[in-house]
């Protein structure tokens, strides 16, 4: 079996799902056996040590953005490694592949909390890992919690989302050597007596509730510790900077920034407790790196910290000021209730391991490429069509009856329609690092492949969109392209109808002649060009985009 394994979250200065992705990827590569393990990725990928040398690894000469690969790039790396199975670690995967895919959804926050987010990340990656949980043969996810919540949100098969724990790296133990743990504590200007905070920094893990309790107990004299935070600053995180000014309590609060691997340790075994008040997770990783280097640990009753935590951690029942600083002075106040929570996190945290994390991944990519070959070998099936104006239908999807929304009909070609509600995909950019998905011959955009088992006779709707960059010479200069993302989601809608589609994408196209280059390979029943015609067609675009929709259309009808 030949894995893709994503690697777009390896790079410098990751967190939780960086850290996710690479303990998972050393511990594949001591599992697999038989099994040829690739790394794909948008980047040059980095790891804190060197992976296996039996372990490829496929990225592109030049750097794209993430979302851009991932919708068209990510395709071809797939494809041209001929992976059996592809995994991507982090909510999104590419729509238009024809190889089974496994994703990891790490959390429900996006859709459960996403005032604790930006909005841009809200409107360009929960549309993205919406339809990657549906689009998904196997969904893996981070504890029980994330798994109800997954089922609840997306009304899923159960038996769809598997459930394989993270745990901390093998490195995260008790560092008792005092030369290490005094590097460490002059590195970070380290008290005595320490309650740290690991993790981002941002609205979601509810610092400004620990700052404020903090700030209380300090303030009565019943605290006399340094709070540690270690992380780097994420969204609408520098307003807490004015909150500790307001509090009197700066000179007692030492924020790190984002601190390498290697000295995490340390600062753990450094904590008299670890506080984590964060309001939702999907495991939450610090506290189980936390116990496993014995610190005692403290977060509120978060469902799946509850379930990670077991009976192992302090929980308060209401993550605010008041309960925050009664738990912590209590913990600093008693050492055998400190040493009785550090012995049992350490034995709680024995109890996961990425090794056998690893082991389950592979099972579930096993499932599933097992799966697609026993329906590869079934006699094929006549393509189900939709029926006219029934469910599911969305802008820019083909009609059977033979017209597009507008009523025009074309000639051998199909019928075109430009237009239809591309607002928002225009909106996100549309564009790619070269033609889209190619899936062999010379030259010209790929096709997206029908569902398996699916007869193909030809391509029922060839989508395309008419952005050339480089006729706007200002953008091709700034080497900016966008991925399709409205194209992509109606080619998605609609071959999840039932129809076979392929995709155009002009962001990199030479000229319209690869549009038609396009048509004739693929033959469509019907073209779609995917563009808001009033406000881009008809207003925002330059003379030369506008001549080369019309002749795009005028192709199609020919």
């Amino acid at each position: 079996m030949r894995i893709a394994f994503d690697g777009t979250a390896l790079r410098p200065g990751r967190t939780g799902v960086g850290y996710y992705t690479e303990h998972l990827l050393h511990h594949l590569a001591q599992v697999v056996s038989n099994d040829e393990l690739i790394v794909i990725s948008n980047r040059a990928i980095d790891t804190t040590s060197p992976l296996p040398p039996g372990v490829r690894i496929a990225t592109p000469s030049r750097r794209a953005p993430r979302l851009v690969w991932m919708q068209t790039l990510a395709v071809t790396a797939i494809r041209e490694v001929e992976a059996d199975v592809a995994h991507f670690t982090n909510g999104m995967i590419p729509l238009m592949s024809r190889v089974p895919a496994v994703v990891t959804i790490h959390d429900m926050s996006l859709r459960l909390y996403p005032r604790h987010h930006p909005t841009r990340r809200v409107l360009l990656n929960r549309p993205l890992v919406d339809l990657a949980a549906r689009r998904a043969n196997a969904i893996i996810t981070v504890s029980q919690s994330a798994k109800r919540d997954i089922v609840g949100v997306y009304g899923l098969d159960p038996g769809r989302v598997h459930v394989v724990y993270e745990a901390a790296a093998p490195s995260f133990k008790r560092v008792l050597d005092p030369a290490e743990l005094e590097r460490v504590r002059r590195r970070y200007g380290i008290d005595d007596r320490v309650i740290l905070y690991v993790g981002t920094i941002e609205p979601r893990k509810n610092l400004p509730r620990l700052v404020e309790a903090f700030a209380s107990r300090r303030g009565t004299g019943e605290l006399s510790h340094q709070l540690v935070c270690v992380g780097p600053y994420g969204w609408l995180s520098r307003g807490l900077e004015d909150r500790i000014a307001r509090l009197n309590v700066a000179h007692a609060i030492n924020f790190t920034g984002y601190v390498p691997f290697e000295d995490l340790p340390a600062l753990y075994s450094l904590a008299e407790m670890f506080v984590y008040p964060s309001m939702y997770e999907g495991f939450g990783l610090p506290v189980i790196e936390a116990m496993a280097c014995g610190a005692p640990v403290i977060t509120g009753r978060t469902p799946a910290l509850t379930e990670i935590g077991g009976g192992a951690i302090q929980h308060v029942d209401r993550i605010e000021s008041d309960e925050l600083g009664r738990a912590m002075v209590a913990l600093a106040r008693s050492r055998d209730r400190r040493d009785e929570l550090s012995a049992a996190g350490l034995a709680r945290a024995s109890t996961f391991s990425w090794r056998r994390a690893a082991s389950e991944s592979l099972e579930i990519y096993r499932d599933v490429a097992t799966a697609r070959s026993r329906v590869r070998a079934e006699p094929g099936r006549p393509v189900q069509m939709a029926t006219p104006g029934g469910p599911g239908r969305s802008s820019g999807s083909a009609r059977p009856d033979g017209a597009g929304r507008s009523g025009r009909s074309g000639g051998p070609g199909g019928s075109v329609r430009s237009g239809g509600s591309g607002k928002w995909g225009r909106a996100g950019g549309s564009g790619r690092w070269g033609t889209w998905g190619r899936t062999g011959g010379s030259g010209g955009t790929g096709a997206a492949q029908p569902s398996v088992g699916v007869a193909q006779t030809s391509t029922d709707v060839l989508f395309g969109q008419a952005y050339f960059l480089r006729f706007d010479p200002k953008l091709w200069e700034a080497r900016q392209p966008y991925a399709p993302l409205g194209a992509l989601y109606a080619a998605a809608c609609v071959r999840a109808r039932g129809y076979s589609v392929a995709l155009f994408d002009a962001m990199l196209a030479a000229s319209e002649s690869e549009w038609a280059a396009a048509l004739d390979r693929h033959r469509p029943r019907f073209a779609v060009i995917y563009e808001d015609n009033f406000n881009y067609l008809s207003k925002m675009c330059l003379l030369r985009m506008r001549q080369a929709a019309l002749t795009m259309i005028d192709a199609a009808r020919a």
